[in-house]
């Protein structure tokens, strides 16, 4: 079961009450777990994505509500399925981009019956009726998928698309990795220095970086191909390159 409420809070935040008391999201069968808000906020609707436990396996699902009445606003009323591949999805996160869509993306499993290793797969729904955007594939499409395990999907919306950061195991469990990808809203790669796969934001930085977070800047300028201002992404991460000072071990920072 996911559960909304939505509060109220005065100017100077000194005060603040329940505008919805119990207002259900989704009362399917099964666990739903991991919801998370599509960011940035928007005022007249939210849009909440979860794993979802109602079939054999977790799976992707996602609703539109009201942000004056918590009312769902797409059908069916339990929730879209976004992906229902087989296998496990999982830890999904969502934002906008400015052109009617919602772009959404997650932990998938399809390739391992076991649940053990993941992709990363995205896809965008329109934001009027939660049906699957025109060039995207059912499902989802791969962002990060090969021979090895990618977890903790963030993600950050902006004008033309997305964009989409993970922790990477390509190099190995005890070598990770965070990388970021620039999905635009038709579902294609963005140009210039963007590739398939991502693109390592730390590079060659052993042994671990873990855990990362992105926001859109606004720092506008060209693009690679000089033909329209682009902003860019900011991206921060948990970082174990360092060593200790006292104990000579590797530390985070």
């Amino acid at each position: 079961m996911i559960v909304a409420l939505a509060w109220f809070v005065a100017p100077a935040g000194a005060v603040g009450q329940v505008e919805w008391k119990d207002r259900y999201v989704t009362i399917a069968g099964g666990d739903q777990k991991n919801p998370s808000v599509a960011m940035p906020s928007n005022e007249d609707f939210t849009i909440i994505v979860w794993q979802d436990g109602r079939g054999n396996d977790l799976d992707i699902y996602a609703q539109k509500i009201d942000n004056v009445t918590g009312i769902a606003l797409w059908w069916p009323p339990d929730g879209v399925p976004v992906c229902t591949a087989e296998n496990d999805q999982r830890n999904p996160r969502a934002a906008y981009d400015t052109l009617g869509g919602v772009i959404i993306t997650w932990e998938d499993c399809r390739e391992d019956p076991t649940n053990a290793m993941a992709g990363i797969y995205a896809t965008r729904l329109l934001v009027t009726s939660g049906a699957l955007s025109p060039g995207w594939q059912p499902d989802g499409d791969a962002i990060c998928a090969g021979s090895w395990n990618c977890s903790r999907p963030r993600i950050a919306g902006n004008g033309e698309g997305a964009y989409i950061v993970w922790t990477d195991e390509r190099q190995g469990s005890d070598n990770r990795d965070v990388y970021l990808q620039y999905i635009l809203s038709d579902g294609r790669v963005a140009p210039g220095r963007w590739q398939a796969g991502g693109i390592c934001v730390p590079a060659n930085a052993d042994p671990d970086q873990i855990n990362g977070e992105v926001a859109r800047d606004h720092a506008w300028q060209w693009n690679d191909d000089l033909s329209a201002y682009v902003c860019g992404a900011v991206v921060a991460y948990q970082d174990k390159r360092n060593v200790s000072s006292s104990n000579g071990e590797p530390c985070w920072n």
